[in-house]
């Protein structure tokens, strides 16, 4: 009886083996089989992080700020020149206001980020240097922001890089208006400094 008590316990632990060595044996040629496909997508990722790092730090022109990024699935860098401005008497309002050059010299893309909770139907007004420059009209609400956009001829663009000021207008209500004050000094030479 002891001897049969024996062979059941040694046996048990045989079975025990055989199911560990077939389970291992899967676990390494699935191993195996994973191994190439992840070395690859490693390898893959490594080779997108250096294009990644050559998007050069943000520079600074007097009162405007060049910033530069990759947009996700396209090879080509794109830059604008960007100033934050608080309007004047609410200083919970900012004002983001952004030039983007267009390709082939065909002018420049103004852009006026405002908070969401202003009057759309007015528009965003312009002066620069006390010279009045019409309204922008908003084009969409994203998030937290709305944006106005106006495309700039070369006219036009040479008098925001030539001038001293620009003040910007939202309505708060569609009878008050607000401003903010956006310095143009150094908006020249960083928009120079744009790739076409």
């Amino acid at each position: 009886m002891h001897s049969l008590c024996m062979i059941v316990y040694v046996l048990s632990w045989i079975g025990f083996f055989v199911i560990l060595y077939k389970l291992l044996k899967k676990v390494f040629f699935i191993g195996a089989v994973l191994h190439p496909l992840y070395s690859s997508s490693i390898n893959y990722a490594f080779a997108q992080t250096p294009y990644a790092q050559n998007v050069p730090a943000p520079q600074t022109y007097g009162a405007w700020t060049k910033v530069c990024a990759l947009p996700p699935g396209t090879p080509n860098m794109q830059c604008e020149v960007v100033q934050n401005v608080h309007t004047q008497g609410r200083h919970d309002i900012t004002l983001r206001v952004t030039f983007y050059k267009l390709p082939q010299k065909q002018g420049a893309l103004m852009r006026v980020f405002v908070p969401i909770r202003v009057e759309l139907r007015p528009g965003v007004g312009i002066k620069i240097d006390d010279k009045n420059m019409g309204r922008m009209e908003y084009r969409r609400c994203l998030g937290d922001n709305c944006v106005a956009e106006a495309f700039l001829k070369e006219d036009i663009l040479q008098l925001f890089l030539k001038g001293k000021m620009a003040t910007y207008f939202i309505f708060t209500t569609p009878e008050q208006g607000i401003g903010g004050f956006v310095d143009l000094q150094g908006l020249g030479d960083a928009y120079a400094t744009l790739p076409t």
